[in-house]
């Protein structure tokens, strides 16, 4: 090999290349700055790099320990100190780019994991491989454990991608040696590939394929795109075609409750008893029919027979109400009138024309008809704040509201849009927590099954605008199934309008404050009615030292959700947007009730006490649940009970004894 001449060495472009060299040998902070715009001669290009040449953006990180070569930009320097920080703007990156870009088959596929499972590339970068005119660099079985090392420079890209996001608003592609960029089949998936997959989720054939959207200039041929078009249509009808009326998939909907237990409505017959009764041990009571198949069947037959005897459980009871439903749909269009109109003239806000009579009250308790539900849970909610409930609850969320929630004016009339943007845009310490419990909020439900799909998206916002809005709430767990619920009648605006003033109005600040005094409200009611009325169900509790808390908690702080079906939870909150806590507390004493023969057993234990408590709860009829409650809350003593166990539990937070009753 010759030695090029020492004259070739001392040249300017020489002094420039083997400055460049010693300049990277020096640590990054070491080095002299230079302009930004200026390039190194001894790199490679901006455009070698396997994402589209865009502006210089810091990468956003997954952990906080830094790579080595790399700088941190000053304006970047002081925004992530922690690595929940970092991890905060990760999940909120993603969920803004799903904004823009949206999910493909939203409702249908199950979506592909980027924040829980942050193995692979963030969702920005991957969507600008993806596009049509990015390349990769083929390479075959010895160079799959390799990093993808970019040698040719990609063709110019648009400014403007087809899938809506904009080249300018997303990151450059950071190869670092911590985290290879080389991309397997496994790191880069078909949004229809899910790695988050749910229990009981139905899911849909790919329509395309990644490796061949990401191959160098490889694309499916007509015929094979249009036969995964056919296949993916006709999956999407039978997927249609299995969808109840309010959004859930009948296939794998009863999987996830594999205690479900049928309640008779002759359970329901016999009402609240009169004060102090016994005798009930003698009774002949029937049990509650468990649902779960007991021959050995595979898995998959055993949900299938389940979700048939549910179904052909409550088939009876459904065929007559639908009828009724309808028949109360005019009804309803009477008792309610236009109170407000948008600009373009339509209803915007609707109130009871004979304001909250006795024939309101029993036509709730009968079941709003679900065309109407949206409009009447709005005006009972606005009916709430003035009720001595209502101000009690606000007396107590009051003082605890933060700034950035208690300055925007709360209306469901006209939610203001640009508040809850605004809100939205706001950093918020939640949002991991907020992002790891979205997928497992109903993801049964059409609206939030896919995911980063809208609905998962309009959660994601409703619980981070919710959880700045107060200082002692914050975000708990039990706030999803309730914004989830709210999201099936409401906008996103609305719905967080709604759960503002059910948690000022409504006690959801007490239900979810530090130590949930609203929760140990209940639990003492409960407590006492049982004594007062239950009293041998009161003693065999005290026996086996089953305590309320270990089986009621979750009936409390979710509203019923995830412990009844749907189509009662609506029912419930029906009566409960009504009346208040007490139709929640005489719903919990009712499925007590319901369960005196399995109580009562001489054979009953702590274990079998508490397994039949737990289980999820189907009713044969909903109207025999719900008019048993209407009864009991109609009796003067049962209310005079309600009230007096209310006061003796405020005195007992004055006393500082109010802690031990959780226990």
């Amino acid at each position: 090999m010759t030695e090029s001449h020492p004259s070739a060495r001392s040249g300017p472009k020489y002094k420039a290349f083997s400055r460049s060299l010693s300049q990277r040998v020096l640590p990054t902070q070491l080095r002299p700055k230079t302009a930004p715009t200026s390039p190194d001669p001894g790199e490679h290009p901006a455009g070698a790099t396997l994402a589209p040449p865009l502006p210089l953006s810091p990468r956003i990180r997954r952990s906080s320990a830094p790579e080595e070569g790399t700088q941190t930009p000053h304006w970047r320097s002081n925004q992530f100190t922690t690595p929940l920080d970092s991890d905060i703007e990760f999940v909120r990156r993603t969920y803004a780019h799903f904004s823009v870009a949206g999910v493909p088959d939203d409702g249908f596929s199950d979506g592909k994991e980027y924040t829980r499972e942050k193995n692979g590339l963030p969702a920005w970068e991957e969507a600008a491989l993806s596009r049509p005119n990015s390349t990769i660099a083929p390479r075959n079985a010895a160079q799959q454990s390799q990093p993808l090392t970019p040698s040719l420079q990609p063709p110019h890209l648009n400014a403007s991608a087809p899938n809506g996001v904009s080249s300018r608003i997303l990151p450059v592609l950071n190869v670092s040696r911590s985290t290879p960029s080389g991309l397997s089949q496994r790191s880069v998936q078909s949004p229809f590939q899910s790695s988050n997959a749910h229990l009981g989720s139905p899911s849909i054939p790919a329509s395309f394929s990644a490796q061949s959207s990401l191959s160098n200039g490889v694309s499916l041929s007509t015929d094979e795109r249009r036969r995964r078009q056919e296949l993916a249509e006709k999956r999407r009808g039978e997927l249609i075609g299995n969808i109840d009326r309010y959004g859930f998939f009948s296939e794998g909907s009863t999987t996830s409750h594999h205690k479900a237990v049928l309640l008779p409505s002759t359970l329901f017959i016999a009402l609240l008893p009169k004060k102090s009764t016994k005798g009930l041990a003698a009774q002949h009571v029937p049990h509650p029919t468990s649902l779960a198949d007991t021959t050995p069947h595979k898995a998959k037959g055993s949900d299938q027979s389940k979700s048939h005897a549910l179904l052909a459980a409550r088939s009876a009871a459904d065929v007559t109400h639908r009828q009724r439903e309808q028949e109360r749909i005019a009804k309803w269009a009477r008792m309610l009138t236009v109170k407000a109109r948008d600009q373009g003239h339509n209803a915007v806000q609707f109130d009871f024309a004979k304001g909250i009579d006795k024939k309101l009250r029993r036509r709730i308790f009968k079941g709003i008809p679900d065309s109407w539900r949206s409009a009447a849970w709005a005006a009972l909610i606005q009916h709430r704040q003035g009720t001595e409930e209502g101000h009690h609850s606000y007396s107590l969320a009051k003082s605890h509201m933060q700034t950035a929630g208690a300055n925007i004016p709360i209306s469901l009339t006209q939610p203001d849009a640009q508040n809850f943007d605004r809100l939205k845009a706001m950093p918020c310490p939640h949002d991991v927590q907020i992002d790891l419990d979205v997928p497992r909020t109903i993801s049964g439900h059409i609206q939030f099954h896919t995911r980063y799909g809208q609905g998962q998206r309009a959660l994601f916002h409703v619980l981070h605008a919710i959880s700045m809005l107060c200082e002692q709430c914050g975000y708990c767990q039990g706030m999803g199934p309730i914004a989830a619920t709210l999201l099936c009648y409401f906008t996103p605006e609305r719905a967080y309008a709604a759960m503002v003033l059910m948690h000022n109005h409504v006690n959801l600040h007490s239900t979810f404050a530090p130590g949930f005094p609203g929760l140990v409200e209940n639990l003492f009611v409960q407590d006492q009615l049982l004594r007062n009325y239950m009293p041998e169900l009161a003693d065999v509790f005290d026996q086996h030292m089953v305590v309320a808390s270990s089986y009621a908690t979750k009936w409390y702080i979710t509203l019923f959700s995830n412990s009844i079906p749907f189509e009662t939870q609506l029912r419930v909150w029906d009566a409960w947007l009504l009346d208040g806590q007490d139709v929640i507390t005489l719903v919990a004493v009712a499925l007590i009730w319901a369960h005196r023969g399995v109580i009562l057993e001489q054979k009953a234990d702590f274990e079998s006490i508490l397994s039949a408590l737990s289980s999820f709860f189907v009713p044969e009829d909903d109207d025999a649940l719900m008019f048993w409650v209407q009864d009991a809350l109609a009796r003067r003593h049962v209310r005079d009970t309600i009230g007096r166990a209310r006061e003796e539990y405020r005195r007992k937070v004055e006393r500082g004894d109010a802690a031990a009753l959780m226990l």
